[in-house]
């Protein structure tokens, strides 16, 4: 069947005579006498007047014609407009609704292509294993919305190489859950952990969540123990101080040998004999001062002070244990 459109009588296509040369060489011969200034006297004025009205009748003659003429020609376009309209409905109602019965019809593809590809999914997250775990209830949260690709449906994506993709996903998932078990860190972060996989599908994410929960777990447990320590350290009596001290020492503590270099110039002229050790006592307080003894100062209300302290370990373990004997309360920092 031949769908071309033909036209049997193309009017409008056609050429239009009139008498252009005739009417052009009215105008000019009327121009030709005003080609400089004519009218001087009341004959020339009347001569022009006439000339007026000719240019007039010619100007309007022009501009009906014109309109006329355009009417003619432009009628049957018109009409041949609003025929071809009349054609054409019918012609676009009917593509409507054959390309909706063929989208209809694709989408029943689609939808059941996509039921077939769930429950390939669904069969192949059944074959993951997990110990000791129900491989249903652990993967419970893996639904076939977490993995689909649109890209599936289309006709040119055949079900097998859909199918082959799903199962690498599948695959891919199974070990990515064997790997976060598998950390060697608590409960509570694999765990976490777990849950961030879960969210994400994401595994260098999870990884990455997993260094920043250790270490925050690692500055915690360091944080603890040395806090445990300083309330160890503190819970001890002073007896006990003193008993650790002189265990660790095994002998009297000593005041440290200044070097040469320190006491260089500070004598004077005289050389001052270096002291090969000078030891505490009569240097440091006594460590074993009565509670109860009167220093002979007056009685004032108490007072906080701080003091910047550097010494060895063992001279600030005496000076604690003084502070202790002296019933003066402290707090070490640092």
């Amino acid at each position: 069947m031949n769908y071309e459109l033909k036209v049997y009588d193309p009017t409008v296509a056609g050429h239009i005579d009139w008498n252009k040369n005739q009417l052009q060489s009215a105008v000019d011969e009327i121009a030709s006498r005003y080609s400089e200034t004519v009218v001087t006297t009341a004959e020339d004025a009347r001569g022009a007047k006439e000339d007026l009205a000719a240019l007039r009748k010619i100007q309007k003659e022009i501009s009906d014609r014109r309109i006329e003429v355009k009417k003619q020609f432009t009628a049957p376009i018109t009409q041949f407009e609003l025929e071809v309209k009349e054609a054409a409905g019918p012609i676009t109602t009917l593509i409507e609704k054959i390309d909706s019965q063929v989208k209809g019809y694709e989408e029943q593809l689609k939808a059941k292509k996509r039921q077939l590809l769930e429950q390939f999914f669904e069969a192949s997250k059944a074959t993951c294993r997990f110990d000791d775990m129900d491989t249903k209830k652990e993967l419970a949260w893996l639904t076939f919305d977490r993995i689909f690709e649109k890209k599936w449906m289309n006709a040119t994506v055949t079900e097998k190489k859909a199918q082959s993709e799903i199962e690498a996903k599948v695959r891919e998932i199974e070990g990515n859950l064997h790997g976060i078990l598998g950390l060697a860190s608590s409960p509570t972060i694999v765990a976490a952990v777990r849950t961030r996989y879960e969210e994400t599908l994401d595994m260098s994410n999870a990884l990455t969540y997993h260094s920043i929960l250790r270490t925050k777990e690692r500055e915690e447990q360091e944080r603890q123990e040395a806090e445990a320590r300083r309330k160890a350290e503190e819970a001890k009596a002073p007896a006990d101080r003193l008993a650790d001290l002189k265990a660790r020492l095994g002998e009297e503590p000593k005041m440290p040998v200044p070097a040469p270099e320190e006491t260089e110039g500070i004598a004077g002229p005289e050389a001052i004999e270096t002291p090969t050790e000078v030891n505490f006592e009569g240097l440091m307080p006594n460590l074993d001062i009565p509670l109860d003894a009167d220093f002979g100062l007056p009685p004032m209300d108490t007072q906080t002070v701080v003091y910047r302290v550097t010494g060895t370990e063992n001279e600030l373990l005496l000076l604690e244990n003084f502070l202790y004997n002296m019933e003066i309360k402290f707090r070490k920092e640092g």
